[in-house]
């Protein structure tokens, strides 16, 4: 790998916006291109107010084949912007692609904070139809349905 600089030098005495776009280009360089931090910094990037770089970084997964925690950085992307339709065919992916528990319940959180108690509470079936649900799962699909209200 490549030598890396000393962090605090990406960002010491500079503006926030080349600071934080200097972390980010650290964070890709590092990751060697794994999609997750990649997603990450899209976030991060159209989050922060440069909506065309984080774009331009989904972009280029288009067609890829996503696991559903990289499908729901996407989803949780859009739905912070409160851009909810472009999030949601996102959460469709991840819950059709995904068993994953904690993949499940945070489509749920998403559709129920957005408040489609109906679709959150089908990602739910998916995965409260067996007994073995963790605290951890029950307590994040709490905090979805006390977003939501009645």
């Amino acid at each position: 790998p490549p030598p890396r600089p000393p962090i605090k030098a990406l960002y010491e005495g500079k503006s926030a916006e080349v600071g934080a776009q200097a972390l980010v280009d650290q964070a890709l360089k590092i990751s060697q291109n794994d999609p997750w931090v990649s997603l990450t910094a899209a976030r991060v990037l159209y989050l922060g107010g440069n909506k065309p770089a984080g774009q331009a970084i989904v972009d280029k997964f288009s067609g890829a084949s996503l696991d559903g925690e990289s499908l729901l950085v996407i989803a949780g992307m859009y739905a912070q912007a409160g851009e909810f339709d472009r999030a949601e065919p996102y959460l469709r992916k991840a819950y059709a692609s995904d068993d994953d528990p904690d993949t499940i319940v945070q489509v749920a959180y998403l559709f129920l904070a957005h408040g489609d108690r109906a679709k959150g509470e089908e990602a739910l079936a998916k995965i409260f139809s067996r007994p073995d649900s963790d605290p951890e799962t029950l307590l994040k699909a709490a905090a979805g349905f006390l977003k939501v209200g009645n």
